[in-house]
């Protein structure tokens, strides 16, 4: 899904089961409006929205919805609410009314909506049901703004960055789930660097993550939840991972100046 504006250059996407991918595009500095659209490997763009100030989003799993965040004109960076887009019938359902709420994701199951938001200067990652009915619940209070990033496959596990309070650096945390209620998290693994943007393939066996520690922002993969060696997937700088829906490619935005997306392939039975 794609949405394009004027101004700065910002994307998020996700990749149905053919093949199409579901991106946006847009302005950094929430200036200019933006829409959304699917986008075919050949680059084709068919629009699917009328122009807003959308944020992040990420495609329902069965395809057919697209949870996202859109900002409130003249509010700076903040005062972002989530939606639901239906794109057979091109229409928006407004799931949130309070505070800065973004980065949603969807549960598995695709029945509820995860999301960071800052309510009444309260920090903390947020769950509802993603037809609407019921309001907002607190799944985890943080001391600083939290961005969940995907679920495991088996909803056992949340993953999401923060900053650390110890460190006061950006790390990928782990929540756990046992019968619906959250555990305490814990890092997935010790670092030094920026990481961020964490993505469980769909066999839940591999984590492909975003790195500093070679100095720019670089993709990479390793087992889940571990132990093993990790694998460099960018070579030009990275942003936005995300695994194709049958787990045998992963595709990253370029950061070298070109935009565009990269497609590698994992073989994601091979030994971790």
């Amino acid at each position: 899904i794609s949405s394009t504006g004027t101004g700065g250059y910002a994307a998020e996407y996700a990749f149905s089961d053919s093949g199409l991918l579901v991106y946006m595009e847009g302005t950094t500095s929430l200036g200019g409006a933006t829409s959304l659209g699917w986008v075919d490997r050949k680059g084709q763009v068919q629009p699917l929205s009328e122009s807003a100030l959308w944020g992040t989003g990420r495609l329902s799993p069965d395809g057919r919805r697209v949870a996202n965040e859109i900002h409130i004109s003249g509010s700076g960076e903040g005062g972002g609410d989530i939606w639901v887009f239906e794109l057979e019938r091109h229409i928006k359902t407004r799931l949130t009314f309070a505070g800065d709420s973004y980065f949603p994701i969807w549960t598995p199951d695709g029945r509820r909506i995860t999301f960071g938001a800052t309510v009444a200067d309260k920090h903390g990652i947020y769950s509802v049901m993603a037809d609407g009915s019921g309001k907002p619940e607190l799944l985890l209070a943080t001391d600083y703004d939290a961005n969940p990033t995907c679920w495991s496959p088996d909803g056992k596990s949340l993953l999401y960055q923060a900053v650390d309070p110890a460190s006061k650096k950006a790390r990928i945390w782990v929540l756990p789930f046992s019968g619906g209620t959250a555990g305490k998290p814990t890092p997935l693994h010790d670092s030094s660097a920026y990481e961020a943007d964490a993505q469980v393939s769909p066999d839940g066996r591999w984590v492909a993550y975003l790195s500093t520690e070679t100095g720019q922002t670089e993709a990479y993969v390793h087992p889940y939840p571990g132990p093993g060696g990790k694998e460099r997937i960018s070579t030009q700088g990275a942003d936005s991972v995300r695994w194709s829906h049958n787990g045998k490619e992963l595709f990253y935005m370029v950061r070298n100046g070109q935009g565009g997306v990269m497609a590698v392939d994992f073989q994601t039975d091979r030994k971790s």
